[in-house]
């Protein structure tokens, strides 16, 4: 298996975690805007994520698929709207580029990947720090590792 990528997308912002298949650390990123209107931010974020694949790097280029957190419904209709923006934007940038996107759902690569569906923000970046050291550097990116893993545990599975 090559690379999978992991996403953790909010409404003025993306982090992404490659892995290789021995679930090791190759890059994350991350993308925010200071955009106010959230419409206009999932533009900027997206945009400044398709950047990465025009880049000559064979990390990018040996994708075998994206692992994305579905978009959640939250009490505030506009935020619920924002996070699914920057989603499907970038699902159809993944999709263009012939990379298999998979929507997860936060219960399940939280019960395959720490055994507890409802893992708090605290255990999923206690268990990021551990596996994976420093390069983990805030909850985001924790839980876009997290996704990554959940789509390498995943295909192992099923091999």
């Amino acid at each position: 298996m090559s690379n999978v990528i992991g996403i953790d997308c909010g409404m003025r912002k993306l982090h992404c975690v490659i892995l290789d298949s021995n679930s090791e650390w190759i890059k994350g990123h991350e993308f925010i805007s200071e955009e106010k209107d959230g419409v206009k931010a999932s533009y900027e974020i997206v945009n400044s994520f398709s950047k990465i694949f025009s880049v000559p790097d064979k990390q990018y280029w040996s994708i075998e698929a994206a692992f994305i957190e579905a978009p959640i419904y939250l009490q505030n209709a506009y935020t619920s709207f924002g996070i699914a923006a920057v989603a499907f934007k970038t699902e159809y940038v993944l999709q263009n580029l012939c990379i298999p996107v998979y929507r997860v759902d936060n219960k399940h690569w939280k019960k395959l990947v720490l055994n507890k569906g409802n893992a708090s923000k605290k255990e999923i970046m206690d268990f990021a720090k551990d596996k994976w050291g420093g390069v983990a550097q805030n909850q985001d990116m924790c839980d876009a590792a997290a996704i990554a893993l959940f789509g390498v545990q995943l295909f192992q599975k099923e091999r």
